[in-house]
């Protein structure tokens, strides 16, 4: 499965990152951290999630950020 990333959501990581980096070094590490782990769980599994509207998302457990995605067949 390909995972495709919208600019909007990356800005939005870049932005996160460097609030919890101005905090703590090792929060944004973290932050990053667990991102990437959302990014392989859905990629491993991108249906486990209910659909609401064509959207799907994954709710991270230590930041309070949504990974929302959709599956499309291509």
């Amino acid at each position: 499965m390909r995972l495709e990333l919208q600019p909007d959501a990356i800005t939005e990581a870049r932005e996160a990152r460097q609030w919890y980096e101005r905090r703590s070094p090792d929060a944004a590490a973290a932050f990053f951290r667990e991102l990437d782990r959302s990014l392989a769980t859905i990629r491993e599994g991108p249906m486990r999630w209910p659909e609401k509207a064509g959207v799907r998302r994954l709710v991270m457990r230590r930041f309070p950020f949504t990974v929302f995605h959709r599956v499309i067949d291509s």
